[in-house]
């Protein structure tokens, strides 16, 4: 399944989007220094609830907001009305779709420490949101790497997050969204 010296190609995303998720870690996946290539990063963990994320944000004032500037309508007098709005153009539009987004992202990102503080007084620094290439949607809650398995967090913390966020199942193996190939140990990611 994964081909050792393989190189990434764009056409090969729709190829990589299809395997499988592992409920638990292939012996071949896990680093093993004396070999001379590292396989590709994978995340033990669940497909992302964004909602839920973001609800915990709002309810503990963590929402990310991107500033905008005052607009000229204060300084009008009563009597005055501030010229129509007019419609955005596509770029515009797209500008202000991409703000809307990155601000879902920074508050998730932002949430889920918060959320994994709540839960114990010292979380494992390990657990993050990432991207996954064979998760839908990309994004994952990961727990830890195959590159963390000395410092995997402990199964309370775990089974306490999996109910805070409302998972029911088990955490399973993804396939990191940027490093699915074999490479060499110098090369880092």
């Amino acid at each position: 399944m994964f081909r050792q010296l393989e190189r990434r190609k764009r056409a090969d995303n729709n190829k990589y989007a299809a395997l499988p998720v592992f409920a638990t870690l292939p012996r071949e996946l896990m680093p093993h220094w004396p070999s001379p290539f590292r396989p590709p990063k994978m995340h033990y963990g669940w497909e992302l609830k964004a909602e839920l994320l973001l609800e915990f944000a709002e309810q503990h004032n963590l929402l990310f907001r991107f500033t905008v500037p005052d607009s000229d309508e204060e300084g009008l007098a009563e009597d005055e009305h501030p010229e129509p709005r007019r419609r955005l153009s596509p770029s515009e539009l797209r500008s202000a779709q991409t703000l809307l987004f990155q601000e879902r992202v920074y508050t998730m990102h932002r949430s889920l420490p918060k959320l994994a503080l709540s839960l114990t007084p010292k979380p494992p620094k390990t657990s993050r949101i990432t991207s996954a290439i064979n998760a839908d949607p990309y994004s994952i809650v990961s727990l830890y790497s195959n590159y963390d398995l000395p410092n995997v967090p402990a199964d309370e913390f775990i089974n306490k997050l999996a109910r805070a966020m409302g998972y029911t199942e088990k955490p399973r193996w993804f396939l990191d969204g940027a490093n699915v190939t074999w490479m060499r140990w110098e090369c880092a990611w």
